[in-house]
């Protein structure tokens, strides 16, 4: 699968698993700017960080191992400064709720368990194998 489909199929199931947890927390908790500053936030910068690590792969594989080990290191110590920037931000200013900001950042990680299921199922279900299941189970060959 080409990286822009898997950073753009990720993407959905993350902002899909991000309103979801926005409505329930929604309905507990009172929505008020700040919920919805801290959530667009954090939301939308986890967002351009899958694109930053899109962009820092396709120029990664076109390198030497070595300097692709090095660019990668790099870039992955920037997304990581740029996200502690961001958790400060969202902590300091009293405008924006910090903890859904961190809350939008951490939920990347559920999101890609729940992408690599649905690859998961979406490439058992398109096996070659899976096509002569029925005539094996059916046990008219005896």
């Amino acid at each position: 699968m080409k990286i822009e489909r898997t950073a753009h199929k990720l993407a959905a199931v993350y902002t899909g698993l991000l309103i979801v947890v926005c409505v329930i927390l929604g309905v507990f908790f009172k929505v008020d700017m700040p919920f919805v500053k801290g959530s667009l936030l954090g939301g939308i910068f986890t967002i351009l960080k899958v694109f930053l690590l899109e962009a820092t792969l396709k120029k990664a594989v076109k390198k030497s191992p070595e300097q692709a080990k090095k660019y990668a290191q790099l870039h992955y110590g920037l997304r990581f400064f740029l996200t502690l920037l961001i958790l400060v931000i969202g902590f300091v200013d009293t405008t924006i709720n910090g903890y859904l900001v961190a809350l939008a950042i951490v939920l990347m990680r559920p999101a890609v368990y729940v992408y690599g299921l649905m690859m998961k199922k979406s490439y058992d279900e398109n096996t070659v194998f899976n096509v002569y299941e029925d005539d094996e189970d059916s046990g008219d060959d005896f």
